[in-house]
């Protein structure tokens, strides 16, 4: 019974050295933050954990921590709105669901990056502040602001209460009934929201290497969406035996991931086309045309996916490619490529493959700053 005893004391103490309690603690950096702690992310951070750039405005807001370390990232914080993982020694906590965490050297270090952040705020431009406050309104964030505290108000002395002297009442006076005045309400005219936030006007530079002069139109909606409608249009012949001569419109609904002509885009495209194209010697195409003199256009249908960027710090040009694949119906007429030459067939084709291409220019003009300026102008 003895020796029983002795074995089993033996494993006891030696069981938690062989395997350890690794296994079952969190590292000490992630164990100061909990989930609904409010955070800022320092200007040293230029990396996520998952190795994506953190936006310009990221600095100048705060962020809420959703959730503390995973498999992958055990030291790690989720942050809500950006839904990116973060180094604990990249954030600087701001306001703690645990009261206790906080030491008063913590709550001065904080109160002196406040301060700092919101100097560099007050020196942004108007656009800059328009922008910062755009993405946290997108990310459900909220932008930086110096907290100072309330002053103290020292308790006033109580009065000294004399004798009220006795004062004769006086005959009260005879008061005449006052006209009655009928309110006057002003009617303000109601104002609406501007309709969309931005809009902007574009060319595909593919296009015009091709000598098919095009031009495009974009409005940008309240959210992430836009509507994007180019038209291309090519009236002459460039060459007798190899021409596209064609007007198009090709309308797409897009859905941005990021926000308004910024990154990652996806869309939906129609296609309406009228063509007169030859590329050979021997045969011309165009669009099909019946004994009553109609046309029948091409008909078409397409998804399409992009990316854009801004070419400069106002965010006024920016560049976009983009590249679709979708279905069409074509119905046209076959002539002999000769001068006056005679049809030779009439068919129609169901096509599927390459239906959107583009390398864009636009210069983007910021209509909902317009409108805000111009309420400011007829407040005052």
């Amino acid at each position: 019974m003895k020796r029983l005893l002795t074995i089993m004391l033996v494993v006891m103490v030696c069981l938690p050295k062989v395997f350890g309690q690794t296994d079952f603690v969190v590292s000490a950096p992630a164990q100061q933050y909990h989930v609904g702690d409010v955070i800022l992310i320092k200007k040293e951070a230029t990396k996520y954990l998952t190795g994506e750039t953190p936006s310009r405005w990221v600095y100048f807001v705060k962020h809420t921590v959703m959730r503390v370390g995973s498999k992958r990232f055990p030291d790690g914080l989720l942050l809500r709105g950006i839904l990116s993982w973060i180094g604990p020694d990249d954030v600087m906590l701001i306001e703690s669901t645990d009261t206790t965490s906080l030491s008063d050297e913590q709550k001065a270090e904080q109160q002196q990056q406040l301060h700092q952040l919101a100097e560099e705020i007050e020196q942004l431009s108007e656009s800059e502040k328009a922008a910062l406050a755009r993405y946290a309104a997108m990310t459900q964030t909220e932008v930086v602001k110096e907290e100072k505290p309330e002053p103290v108000a020292e308790p006033e002395p109580e009065p000294v209460v004399e004798p009220e002297p006795v004062v004769e009442p006086e005959p009260e006076p005879v008061v005449e009934p006052e006209p009655i005045v009928e309110p006057v309400v002003e009617q303000k005219e109601a104002t609406k929201e501007p309709f969309q936030d931005v809009l902007l006007i574009k060319t595909n530079l593919l296009y015009d290497l091709a000598t098919v002069a095009n031009l495009g139109l974009e409005i940008g909606f309240k959210g992430k969406y836009s509507f994007d409608l180019p038209f291309m249009y090519s009236p002459y012949t460039t060459h007798d035996k190899y021409r596209v001569r064609t007007f198009t419109a090709q309308p797409e609904f897009r859905y941005w991931f990021d926000r308004l002509n910024h990154k990652h885009f996806i869309g939906v495209h129609g296609i309406v086309s009228l063509f007169n194209v030859s590329a050979g010697e021997s045969m011309r195409f165009q669009t099909k045309r019946d004994d009553e003199g109609h046309y029948h256009p091409l008909l078409g249908i397409g998804v399409s996916y992009g990316y854009a960027w801004f070419l400069d710090k106002k965010e006024h040009w920016c560049m976009e490619v983009t590249v679709g694949v979708g279905y069409a119906y074509i119905q046209y007429d076959k002539f002999y490529n000769v001068e006056s030459g005679a049809r030779c067939e009439q068919g129609t084709r169901h096509y599927g493959g390459l239906t959107k291409l583009g390398l864009n220019i636009a210069y983007r003009f910021d209509t909902a700053k317009k409108d805000k300026e111009k309420k400011n102008i007829e407040k005052d």
